[in-house]
């Protein structure tokens, strides 16, 4: 019984999975510092970065593989740092012992070789530090590289937008998000530099938002942000903080405006002849998932249960893989590296809105979550349980009325019930949901409905979507059998309707 007690208590102390979400700037400028998790602590770790006292916190979900590590940092570190710091860290050694990785990566044929050389260089940079500390942690970080803009350093030019930074982030932790069910999301943003800190802060509620939807089991998400005090000129034996702040989210974040089809950079506009055809092809690949997705999301934004069941059948989420794959590996073969005389540019014609990459991933996330269908008619009970659950993600008063209104429709059933012959000769049969209340309420009558009135969509948001006029219901005996389906309407019209009530994105 002892052993029983011991493992049970075992288990209840494992910590939940978590990603560790590291912005990285330049290493090699990085100096020696002594750092502290609470005022006043006595011991302190020394380290030229704050991951190294990171992970040594989490040590134990590091060592029993709960804790994915991600290292996000710019393309410009391939313009290589060749002046020599006052103070040598092992950061910088670190750097300098594996220089020519970066020069490999900066002489690379192609964008995506360049990246994959960058991703090389901070795979074994963090290795470096690990043995240069003694540290005996077994750590395989996913390293993301994402856009800049400007000339970080001097050689070398990146022309894009500021938000491709975003949608680039938010592609690769996405995919992570789907995959697996997080419970935390650590974001150490000490050392990310620019728009980094803010840009990647900016992300954590969509990310939790996608754990949250496309993981039953995960009811909330915490999300913890560590900012390191920073180091001022003459107060080198001062122990620097690692501040932290935390919170718990429960809700789904909602961005209130249209999916945009990818387009021209601000600068590539400029030449848009030039990469006009490019346009076009990204266009027709991403054109053929965007119904799809703007449907989704509608269905979400707004309380349609049975909307959600019909587009997160088998067919609609491998058509939102299937595009993506294409898509993905097309946006990145479009950037471009520009050689000079000892001035290199990286060109990145296309942009992707990095809102509508989220309405993609809920997408996604609500197919990983409810995909198991082949868009059979729906039962009553799980209609309930599985689709309606959705909605207290996104609000509570949403998730009421959905509940509200299949209620009302199984006690139309029971109600039915009482009128006895009638019933048994319904039974088995569809019957509209107006014909249905008719029969229990002689007040109701049916009536022809007009999509482009206002009061017709006030009506589809108040009752979920499932209007007396608009479905129809399979009489049964048992709540498991009773079935709704939409009658005489095109889904696509009923949701652009309600879509074209989102606000345009603005350019």
């Amino acid at each position: 019984m002892a052993c029983i007690v011991c493992v049970v208590g075992v288990v209840a102390r494992q910590a939940p999975l978590g990603l560790l979400v590291a912005t990285w700037g330049l290493p090699a400028v990085w100096r020696e510092a002594r750092y502290i998790f609470t005022p006043g602590d006595r011991e302190a770790y020394e380290s030229c970065t704050t991951l190294i006292p990171l992970l040594l916190s989490m040590r134990e979900a590091v060592e029993e593989g709960r804790l994915d590590l991600a290292i996000v940092v710019l393309d410009s570190l391939v313009d290589k740092y060749s002046k020599e710091p006052r103070d040598r860290s092992k950061c910088y050694e670190c750097y300098k012992s594996l220089s020519e990785i970066l020069d490999k990566a900066g002489a690379a044929d192609t964008y995506v070789e360049m990246v994959k050389g960058v991703e090389r260089f901070v795979v074994e940079l963090v290795k470096c530090l690990l043995e240069s500390y003694g540290v005996d942690l077994r750590v395989e970080p996913r390293v993301v590289v994402a856009p800049a803009v400007g000339s970080p350093g001097g050689r070398w030019v990146f022309r894009g937008d500021l938000w491709d930074y975003q949608s680039r982030v938010l592609i690769e932790l996405g995919e992570l998000c789907l995959n697996k069910p997080y419970r935390q999301i650590i974001l150490d943003l000490s050392h990310g530099i620019n728009y980094m800190p803010a840009l990647t802060l900016q992300l954590a509620p969509m990310l939790s938002s996608i754990l949250l939807l496309a993981h039953e089991d995960v009811e909330s998400v915490e999300v913890t942000v560590y900012n390191s005090d920073p180091r001022t000129e003459g107060a080198t034996d001062r122990p620097l903080l690692l501040n932290r702040d935390k919170v718990r989210l429960n809700t789904i974040h909602l961005v209130h405006k249209r999916a945009r089809l990818p387009e021209l950079s601000g600068w590539a506009r400029l030449e848009h002849e030039r990469y006009k055809d490019l346009k076009t092809r990204l266009e027709g690949v991403f054109c053929r998932a965007i119904d799809t997705v703007k449907h989704l999301y509608t269905s979400l934004y707004y309380p349609l249960p049975l909307a959600l069941y019909h587009l997160t059948c088998r067919e609609s989420c491998k058509l939102l893989e299937d595009v993506w794959v294409e898509f993905k590996r097309g946006l990145e073969e479009s950037i471009m590296i520009k050689r000079g005389e000892g001035r290199h540019e990286v060109l990145r014609p296309m942009t992707v809105d990095p809102s509508t990459l989220y309405m993609y991933y809920v997408s996604r996330a609500l197919c990983r979550r409810l995909g198991d269908h082949d868009g059979e008619d729906l039962s009553i009970k799980r209609l309930r349980e599985r689709e309606g659950g959705v909605y207290e993600l996104v609000h509570k008063a949403l998730h009421i009325v959905v509940q509200q209104e299949l209620r009302k429709i199984s006690k139309h059933i029971e109600d039915l019930k009482d009128k006895g012959r009638l019933y048994e000769c319904l039974k088995g049969s569809w019957i509209r949901l107006c014909e249905l209340k008719a029969l229990v309420s002689a007040e109701e009558r049916c009536e022809e409905l007009d999509l482009k009135k206002d009061t017709t969509r006030r009506n589809l948001v108040a009752h979920a979507g499932l209007l007396k006029d608009l479905v129809e219901i399979f009489v049964a005996d048992d709540e498991s059998e009773v079935r709704v389906r939409y009658r005489g309407v095109e889904l696509r019209d009923l949701l652009e309707t309600l879509y074209g009530e989102l606000l345009p994105a603005k350019s």
